[in-house]
């Protein structure tokens, strides 16, 4: 029973999400960036209307969809048109060697990138987890002092009670020997 309120409440987000990524799918075909010969987007109406007809709980069912969303990107992934000089004169081969030389480069920078981000990321988390310890010790600080203060009022009623019953305890004699006392009735 708990699988199906955790289905249903993550069905939702999944058909969301799907809907975004075929409306990126979308955009770039629209773009000029991908082979002209790579048509999907019959495959982007068809996904789509299989999401349309997605029951409640059908959880396979999203997941063939996200399974051929993920082939769409794959095809997109091969299809981008990368623009070429044909002309002899232009030097396409040994644009080609440098551009091979220039992958590696961007590898390597792109790996210098990902580390910084990294680094980046992890100060972040560092300094949100200070902010956090700082939010709580001040809480905790705080929750300490109101213990203490609630603590002393207490002490202090205690003691203003134990003044209050000596007080009746030393008067109670004199009361009951009144002559205008008169004892509560036994119920």
């Amino acid at each position: 029973m708990i699988y199906h309120f955790r289905v249903a409440a993550l069905q939702p987000r999944l058909v969301t999400m799907l809907r975004v990524q075929l409306t990126a799918i979308a955009n770039i075909t629209k773009s000029r960036l991908l082979d002209q010969s790579l048509n999907i987007r019959e495959d982007i109406e068809e996904l789509r209307q299989m999401l349309d007809d997605v029951h409640d709980g059908d959880l396979e069912e999203i997941q063939k969809i996200l399974e051929d969303t993920t082939v769409l990107y794959d095809q997109i992934s091969r299809g981008i048109a990368i623009p070429s000089l044909a002309d002899s004169w232009t030097m396409t081969e040994a644009a080609e060697a440098e551009s091979d030389y220039s992958d590696e480069e961007e590898d390597t920078k792109e790996d210098s990138e990902w580390q910084a981000e990294m680094t980046a990321i992890q100060n972040t988390h560092q300094s949100e987890l200070e902010t956090i310890r700082h939010h709580y010790e001040h809480q905790l600080k705080s929750m300490r002092e109101r213990i203490e203060h609630e603590e002393a009022r207490r002490r202090k009623l205690q003691e203003e009670l134990v003044q209050i019953t000596v007080r009746l305890l030393q008067f109670l004699p004199s009361i009951c020997a009144s002559p205008n006392y008169t004892p509560f009735p036994d119920p």
